[in-house]
């Protein structure tokens, strides 16, 4: 009713989107992930559709790099193969193969 007597849906979304009660959960949509409450996803879903630049503005930067870390590779691969001293296997590392 509020769109129908020309109340913006920018202010609507302003107000509605992000209150927070239940449901709240998942969502399929990939611009929405995550949503607080059914309000929530529904104006933030207007809003990616309607509202020109809101889309970019508010869109999530999945184009980020993996931080790198150097040695941590071999750190992990250090720890895998650590065997405890009461281990039943054999003592060298052929015979494991």
């Amino acid at each position: 009713m509020a769109l129908q007597y020309g109340v913006p849906l920018e202010a609507l979304v302003k107000k509605f989107a992000h209150q927070r009660f239940e449901p709240s959960g998942f969502t399929k949509n990939a611009e929405v992930r995550n949503a607080s409450s059914i309000m929530d996803y529904v104006f933030r879903w207007m809003a990616f559709q309607f509202i020109p630049g809101y889309r970019e503005a508010h869109a999530v930067n999945r184009n980020q790099p993996e931080l790198s870390m150097p040695g941590l590779l071999d750190e992990v691969k250090k720890q895998i193969t650590v065997r405890s001293p009461n281990c039943p296997w054999p003592k060298t590392p052929r015979s494991w193969i």
